[in-house]
């Protein structure tokens, strides 16, 4: 295979689908979650959470799958 001759990759990894409870849109990632205060990281699993979807149990918080 000559130069050029392999497709582009992208420089940012695709976004995990396999957290049901962060964001699903494709723009916001978790950090943006966490700097624009629209979730929190569950306390049981550390997954990135949307508010929505929070539960609180004696001042923690927690997804739905922990809770």
């Amino acid at each position: 295979m000559g130069f050029g001759t392999r497709q582009p990759t992208p420089n940012e990894p695709f976004p995990d689908k396999s957290n049901p409870w962060g964001p699903q849109d494709g723009i916001r990632d978790d950090v943006a979650v966490l700097l624009g205060e629209d979730g929190k990281r569950c306390t049981g699993c550390k997954r990135v959470t949307l508010n929505k979807h929070l539960r609180e149990r004696e001042g923690k918080f927690y997804c739905p799958d922990c809770f």
